[in-house]
Order: C-alpha cells, then structure tokens, then sequence
C-alpha cells in the first residue's frame, strides 16, 4: 500500500466516523407511556460542588403540569412539576460505537505503527514528508481492533423532549 493511498484511506475513514459520531438530535415529539425517560429536576439556588437531582425510569404520565415516571415496575410513581423540570429526554436508541472506534482505532494504529517502523525514514532526502509503510499496516489493524472493540460497546442515545 502506498503511502499516499494509506493516507487518503485515513483521512476517509476518520472524517466518516467523526461525522456518524457527531450527529446532533433534534427534539422529539411527546413520548408515550412506557418510554425510558430522564428528567433532570432544576437547582434553585445552584451549587457548584453538587449537580442537579437526575431522575431515570419508565414514563408513566406526561401532562402540561407534570411527569410521573418510575424507577422500577415493582417501585412507587414518582411525580415532578412542570416548574420543577430543567431538562426532560427520551431514549432513541443503543447503537454500537462502530464506527468512532474504527476512527480512534485507525488514528492510534497511525501513530504506533509510524513510530515503530521510524527507522525506515531515517535516511530519506526526498521533497514529501516520509511516512514509513509500518503506519499505514498500522492504520489497518488499528481500525480492524478499533472496530471489534467498539462493536462491543453500546452506548445509550438520549433526545430531548419538547415539553412546555
């Protein structure tokens, strides 16, 4: 594999995994009951040293003036006001890490196969940087690690509800 071709492989696959990785939600209509939600309650007097009360469970009622939710199915409802809601979410998904860990993978494999295989370059005089081959057989088996590896990890995907 050329070193060009190495690169421009890099390059297309770590643009295309940080833009999968990155894409930004949008708010979600009213869920309905039985929805996985996440309600973080306001601070009134908000303190640096401790974060706003979060709460996780199954969405038992959503009205204009509150929330119910429960922890468990076997727990008590546990209801907040509307005032008392910063940030009201909903869980769309729990997609596999594919592809930001074929990306990490890829840019670490980049690095550690370059830096392994240096000494090729040590006496090089050409006008283009020198980029040893061992980068580029590095860049692969990062990205083929990088990618099992995150294929093994889910990661939960949370959207905020439009809720007055």
């Amino acid at each position: 594999m050329s070193s060009l071709a190495s690169r421009r492989l890099l390059l297309a696959l770590t643009v295309g995994s940080t833009a999968c990785a990155w894409r930004t939600s949008q708010p979600v209509a009213t869920p309905s009951p039985g929805a996985l939600v996440r309600v973080t309650e306001s601070c009134r007097p908000r303190r640096a040293d401790q974060p706003c009360p979060r709460y996780r469970g199954e969405l038992v009622q959503l009205d204009r003036d509150s929330v119910r939710l429960r922890a468990a199915p076997d727990s008590l409802v546990r209801a907040l006001a509307a005032t008392d809601v910063a940030r009201l979410e909903v869980l769309t998904g729990r997609p596999r890490a594919v592809l930001p860990g074929l990306g990490i993978g890829m840019v670490v494999g980049f690095a550690v196969g370059g830096l392994a295989d240096q000494s090729a370059c040590s006496d090089y005089r050409g006008s283009w940087p020198c980029i040893p081959s061992g980068a580029g057989y590095g860049a692969l088996a990062g990205a083929v690690v990088g990618g099992v590896v995150g294929g093994l990890i889910r990661f939960e995907r949370w959207a905020r509800v439009a809720w007055p």
